[in-house]
């Protein structure tokens, strides 16, 4: 407005020769206004106003830049209106004002000299000074707001497509939450504005949305959080007949109640006699209490005490004691944590061993949980969260959500030299326009396990005709090709997903076991599914009973009805994120109805009849070294000496939410591992699909079998206490064993394990036996290679038609004749031991080629090696 004033003003020019201003920056402030630079008259004014706070002249010209400002940057930005935040706008909008209710009140005092020396300067009038900038500030602050397009209702927005719902859901969410933050702070920034009637109308249409639970979880947060965090708004705005069916719908089964019992049940009546006695109604204390958002702070500690010692013995109570709890326990001070269970355990005499058990973790010898920041090749300004590691530790997955793009998964692939992780790329084949979230990783790291909405997205039809029984969120996977990208996506079928509410899977390192959580019916307590029409408090969260299951793979590749883990695992309220640790026994979870320190706690559990999933250790909560008070969630790495965890609350962090990195106490650690990485090939190098691997230990125990993957590949977690001999358990294949030693770093990787096809009758078959050691220039045969021989003499007294010819081959250290009769002395020492064996003399022939047959370079030490052989001909 000024910029154009003074533009039009011929003599504006003469004015500001005779005029003189206050100081150097006013001067300069002056001359900026004329050239149109705003942003260069702010700060004019800014230095000006240093030099004299008094200056009025000042003070009402950077009201008037401020008013400017928003007007020129609102106009660059008109186009993007949608996404816009308005922040900026209305904090360069409350200075102006500010600025303009001083300028106002300073130029009363003023002589009419001094007034006339700045109506000249500036070219305005008394009005405009006085009270015409003021009122045109707030007036179009609450143009702003009423302006604003996500103001509307959310399904009308997404009605008339101003906002896609899938890919733009998230930000027009953030920015009504940020819209009912800026009504608020214009009634306060403008006490005396003729609109702040209106304004509570455009912010009483927003808040309309929390009243029901339909409305809370389809455009808020499914957890509850959203209705306490604006409550104090919602009962200013709305009559109490209006807020009748918020007690019953939102807290009644906190509180034991229904719409129907409600005055008769017990809870509400101590509910209500507390209320009274507090002189509120009950949604008012309830809101004061703050259970589900604020929880307990200084100014409402009074009241927590008072609403424990009222509503003891009740579930509700007891989550209060640990809302008190909080603050203590976030600044370290243990001891007063300690104090305030002592102080209320009595009030619960069924729960004592409850406040016993959490007293316990504060007396071993544990320090606080210390966090490790992933980094910002992973952690930005955005959210990013669910992190899932690779049994090699080489790749992370994770989600990271923004306000525009939703959740999508990224993966990090890790730098081993210098151990940080590399920069994270969006895994493009499996994310959509919707949500999706990484559950896990297969052990050989060629499966990924998703949460997503897929069968709701029109190219991923073909997911609906697989499986039809599917709820609003459901487990699918994705399989790594052979080029390195991912396949289309596939859904796991019923009785795993199913139109009940299912979530966290994860499967065994061999693929044969599926862990999850489940709302449906038939679980411990009871049925009491997540997000009721008629509930949306429980336990002190929006969680309600969810259960975690088993299904077992079957030969034919289906999955068995789950399993319900039992009443150890499970109790009525809510468990979460199983994770079953590679030695098949050390179970790890997360839960609120375990005795804990805040919403879920990650406790450990050991499986403790191998015929059985029902049999279960009484649970160990891991303690403070990784659990807080918050709600923890955590991904434990193969080894199990770290978790990946993810915190919003820490210094450290990039954005809302990072990933970090802690230590798990030895004492909840699962049995140290030996892990190897390995592959079956033929011949030719190629990967050989589907043959079963035998792993027994050295004395000969049977551990387990696996099967490879499709490019030959397998996976493999045994004590780290034996030795172990890995092998192709086929009676149409044939080839070496590799032994595991208990060095894991060295073993992570094993040799591939070349085996050849007996059933081909196109060729004979030949194959070199690795395990096959003799002694330093002698034709004793070590005791490593009895196991192998034994395997193959087992078969050739299967098939009586073979014959075998034996070929001892050296390198060329030594002289040919003695290399000649070493390498037939060696093939001699085999033939006698299969002829002990049971294998007809007649039936093996044996041949020392010496050095004449290299299949490799003898200049070097892997050259001498390899030509140093016995090679085995299977004639069929």
């Amino acid at each position: 407005m000024l910029k154009r004033i003074l533009l039009t003003l011929l003599l504006f020019p003469l004015l500001c020769n005779v005029i003189k201003a206050q100081n150097i920056h006013e001067e300069n402030a002056l001359q900026k206004i004329l050239e149109g630079n705003i942003e260069g008259a702010i700060v004019d004014l800014r230095l000006s106003l240093e030099k004299d706070s008094n200056a009025v002249l000042s003070q009402f010209a950077l009201a008037n830049q401020l008013f400017e400002k928003v007007e020129a940057d609102e106009k660059r930005n008109r186009v993007n209106i949608r996404f816009v935040n308005m922040d900026g706008y209305f904090k360069d909008f409350k200075e102006a004002y500010e600025w303009s209710l001083i300028a106002s009140e300073n130029y009363k005092k003023l002589t009419e000299e001094e007034k006339k020396r700045i109506r000249q300067s500036l070219s305005v009038t008394s009005d405009e000074v006085t009270g015409f900038l003021t009122s045109r500030i707030q007036s179009e602050a609450f143009a702003y707001l009423n302006q604003a397009p996500y103001r509307r209702p959310t399904n009308q927005l997404y009605r008339t497509e101003v906002y896609n719902r899938i890919m733009e859901g998230d930000t027009l969410m953030a920015l009504r939450e940020i819209f009912i933050t800026q009504c608020g702070n214009y009634i306060e920034d403008y006490p005396k504005s003729p609109y702040l009637q209106k304004v509570n109308e455009l912010r009483k249409g927003v808040l309309k949305e929390y009243l029901t639970n339909t409305t809370l979880r389809q455009y808020g947060d499914k957890s509850g959080h959203m209705f306490e965090r604006y409550c104090h708004e919602i009962i200013e705005l709305y009559s109490k007949d209006e807020l009748k069916n918020i007690i019953p719908t939102y807290y009644g089964k906190e509180y034991g109640f229904t719409k129907e019992n409600m005055y008769k049940a017990e809870g509400y009546k101590k509910l209500k006699s507390f209320a009274e006695s507090e002189k509120l109604s009950i949604i008012e204390v309830l809101c004061q209490l703050n259970i589900h958002d604020g929880g307990c702070q200084v100014e409402n500690e009074g009241l927590y005490d008072r609403f424990i010692h009222h509503m003891a013995p009740m579930d509700v109570a007891l989550i209060a004691v640990k809302k008190m709890t909080e603050p203590s326990f976030k600044a370290h001070d243990f001891e007063e944590v300690q104090n305030i269970y002592k102080k209320y355990k009595p009030l619960f005499p069924e729960q004592q061993d409850y406040f016993d058990r959490i007293l316990e973790l504060f007396t071993r010898e544990e320090t606080p949980r210390y966090l490790v920041n992933l980094g910002n090749n992973v952690n930005t300004v955005a959210r990013e969260y669910q992190p899932v590691i690779t049994l090699d530790e080489e790749y992370l997955y994770f989600a990271r959500k923004t306000a525009k793009s939703g959740e999508d998964v990224y993966v990090s692939k890790k730098d081993h030299i210098t151990g940080q992780w590399g920069f994270a790329e969006e895994v493009f084949e499996v994310n959509t326009e919707s949500h999706e979230v990484p559950l896990g990783v297969s052990g050989d790291g060629r499966t990924l396990l998703l949460y997503g909405n897929y069968s709701k997205i029109k190219r991923f039809s073909y997911v609906r005709n697989t499986e039809s029984r599917l709820g609003k969120g459901d487990f699918y996977y994705s399989k790594k090709m052979k080029d390195g990208k991912w396949s289309a996506v596939n859904v796991f079928k019923y009785p795993i997903n199913t139109p009940y509410y299912e979530a966290g899977l994860s499967l065994s390192l061999d693929g044969d076991l599926a862990f999850f959580t489940s709302d449906r019916p038939g679980g411990i307590g009871g049925y009491n599914p997540n997000y009721p029409d008629d509930g949306l408090y429980f336990h002190g969260s929006g969680e309600f009973n969810t259960d975690i299951y088993v299904s077992v793979k079957k030969e034919d590749g289906s999955w068995g009805e789950p399993i319900n883990l039992g009443e150890t695992i499970n109790t009525p309220f809510a468990e979460k994120n199983p994770y079953l640790h590679p030695d098949k026994e050390t179970l790890y979870f997360c839960s609120d109805g375990h005795p804990g320190l805040g919403g879920y706690d990650i406790f450990m559990s050991k499986r403790l009849d191998p015929e059985r999933w029902d049999k279960w250790s009484e649970p160990v909560n891991l303690g403070i070294s990784v659990n807080g008070v918050d709600d923890d969630a955590f991904y434990l790495t193969s080894v199990g000496n770290k978790a990946l965890v993810v915190s919003s609350k820490a210094k450290e962090n990039y954005g809302r939410d990072d990933i970090y990195e802690l230590e798990i106490p030895e004492a909840v650690r699962p049995i140290p591992m030996l892990f190897a990485h390995g592959k079956v090939v033929d011949p030719d190098g190629e990967g050989i699909p589907n043959l079963s691997i035998k792993i027994v230990s050295a004395e000969g125990e049977e551990i387990f079998k696996r099967k490879t993957a499709d490019n030959g590949e397998f996976q493999i977690a045994v004590p780290q206490d034996k030795e172990y001999l890995i092998y192709v358990d086929d009676e149409n294949y044939i080839g070496s064993s590799v032994t595991l030693t208990d060095d894991p770093d060295h073993n992570l990787l094993l040799q591939p394990m070349e085996t050849v096809d007996l059933k081909d009758d196109s060729e004979d078959a030949s194959f070199i036996m690795t395990s096959l050691n003799f002694d330093t220039n002698s034709s004793s045969i070590r005791s490593e290679s009895f196991f192998d021989l034994d395997r193959l003499a087992v078969m050739m007294n299967r098939n009586d038609l073979w014959i075998l010819v034996i070929e001892g081959h050296t390198d060329n250290v030594d002289t040919k004749e003695y290399n000649i009769e070493l390498s037939k002395a060696r093939a001699n020492a085999v033939k006698q031991y299969l002829v002990e064996k049971g294998i007809h003399e007649s039936r093996l022939d044996a041949y020392g080629f010496g050095e004449e047959r290299p299949i490799d370079s003898n200049t070097t030490k892997e050259g001498r090696q390899e030509n140093r052989r016995v090679v085995f001909t299977i004639l069929k």
